[in-house]
Parts: C-alpha cells; sequence; structure tokens
C-alpha cells in the first residue's frame, strides 16, 4: 500500500492536503448554494437527516467491532494466562533435573509475554 511507505511527515502533508482539499470545495459549494438556496432548501433537510442516519449507523458497527476485537483479545489473554499457570503447576512435577530448566524458561516467558513490545515500522 502507498501510505505505508511514507514518512510520518509525508503522511501527515498528504492528510493536511486532502482535508484543506476538501475545505475549500466544501466552500465553494456553499457559496454557490447561498445563491441558489430559495429552490434546494427542502431536499437538504432530507439528504442531512438521511447521511446523520448513516454517519450513525457507520459509528454504531464500528464500534461493536471494536468491542467484539477487545472482549477477544481479553479472552485470549486470560486463556494464555491459565494456559501458563498450568503449565507451571505440571513443571513442578518433573524430576529435579529438568524442573529447574522448565520453570526457568517458564519465569523467562512470562516476563517476556508481560513486557512491552516495541514494534519499529517504517525507516
Amino acid at each position: 500500500m502507498f501510505f505505508f511507505s511514507l514518512s510520518s511527515w509525508q503522511l501527515a502533508l498528504v492528510i493536511l492536503a486532502a482535508v484543506g482539499t476538501a475545505v475549500v470545495a466544501g466552500h465553494a459549494g456553499g457559496r454557490y448554494l447561498r445563491e441558489h438556496s430559495g429552490t434546494l432548501r427542502e431536499p437538504f433537510g432530507v439528504l442531512q437527516g438521511a447521511l446523520l442516519g448513516v454517519v450513525g449507523l457507520i459509528l454504531a458497527f464500528g464500534l461493536s467491532l471494536a468491542v467484539g476485537r477487545y472482549e477477544d483479545r481479553r479472552a485470549a489473554t486470560v486463556a494464555e494466562a491459565n494456559a501458563l499457570g498450568t503449565a507451571y503447576l505440571r513443571a513442578q512435577l518433573i524430576a529435579e533435573p529438568a524442573r529447574s530448566v522448565s520453570l526457568d524458561l517458564l519465569r523467562r516467558y512470562t516476563s517476556l509475554a508481560v513486557s512491552p513490545v516495541v514494534v519499529r515500522v517504517g525507516r
């Protein structure tokens, strides 16, 4: 995708240009419609209500998807924590030469799993 190859500054400039273009086009359209507002007043009220309804639906669907992903991630975290606890308890039942190694590896894995992950994207 084109946007993933841009640096942060380049992406900010592209977004600023797109928003600026939309503002200028909206301003020009508003000036034109102000001159012709007598004949277009009623259809724009209906259009405005319909667009607000669509925006509300889009926001509702987006929020429900975000909540679903949050619940899935939370359930996966709880399942992983339970699995680690079970593995730790079972590792305590192993004979001694391997028990120390297994418990140490589980402790190291747990500390790595809990630590924050730093991901570098870009250049």
